[in-house]
């Protein structure tokens, strides 16, 4: 594995999340894509990924935002991480802006059950962090996290259980950490 390069991503990301903070917290962004990747590491020998495909998804993770919620460009990414890297960054992110909330995760949740095997472990590291989250949250707050969503806990619902199905579309099994999406999927939003 390439540590060094691995560390080039952090310091990047670092750089470029510099200012943003996790939603409704004064915690650095940053955090998050980073806890993302080392939910994912272990799993990734198990899934049969060869240490190179390995470091370009754990790189890409840690980058996942990037090109969504900064200035950086894809070309960028390309020129710095790679091509693969820059493709598995793109695919993990929300092109348009410029649509609904809706809208764009009806899009994103369309295009996932035909994504790579590889692009399916960069959106749940991404997914599995910000359920984690949500469940803190929820255990502190109660019902006021949904306060955070615009009081739309019904949506968050719909979003997060239709991203697990399209995720696990065609597994058959389905990988222990696609199921940990699934159980905190059940324990935040159950009744």
């Amino acid at each position: 594995m390439n540590f060094k390069k691995i560390h080039e991503a952090v310091t990047f990301a670092t750089k470029v999340h510099e200012g943003q903070t996790r939603k409704s917290t004064p915690i650095p962004y940053v955090t998050h894509p980073i806890t993302a990747a080392i939910y994912i590491q272990p799993s990734l020998d198990r899934a049969g990924f060869t240490e190179g495909e390995q470091e370009d998804i754990i790189i890409s993770t840690i980058l996942h935002d990037v090109w969504e919620d900064t200035d950086t460009t894809l070309e960028e990414l390309r020129d710095k991480f790679g091509k693969e890297v820059m493709e598995l960054v793109k695919g993990a992110s929300e092109a348009d802006k410029t649509k609904t909330w809706h809208e764009r995760k009806t899009a994103t949740i369309e295009k996932v059950p035909e994504a790579s095997l590889a692009l399916k472990y960069v959106i749940l590291a991404d997914k599995l962090h910000n359920l984690v989250s949500m469940l803190e949250a929820k255990e502190q707050v109660g019902d006021k996290i949904w306060e955070s969503f615009k009081g739309r806990r019904d949506l968050q619902e719909w979003y997060y259980t239709s991203m697990y199905e399209a995720l696990i579309d065609g597994m058959n099994p389905i990988p222990d950490l696609f199921q940990e999406m699934k159980k905190h999927i059940d324990e935040i939003f159950k009744r």
